[in-house]
């Protein structure tokens, strides 16, 4: 679970990576402009969202650890 959100991480950044690069071009219309800009909110938000849910597992992985180590003592 902790290794597919950290992959959904990284391919949403990648992908913010390369909108942004996109964002950056010459010559680029209004309307694909503001899709861009949508995308990348929307990568932005993901990003953010999996983050928290994978900070969340971390801490409830580590808590569950650390009550089976004092389980056991």
């Amino acid at each position: 679970m902790i290794r597919s959100i950290r992959e959904r991480i990284e391919r949403d950044t990648h992908e913010l990576n390369l909108v942004h690069e996109q964002l950056f071009t010459e010559g680029l219309s209004h309307e694909e402009f503001i899709r861009l800009t949508d995308r990348r909110n929307n990568l932005l938000a993901g990003i953010g969202l999996k983050e928290k849910e994978l900070e969340e597992l971390i801490n409830s992985r580590r808590q569950n650890q650390l009550e089976r180590v004092n389980y056991n003592y």
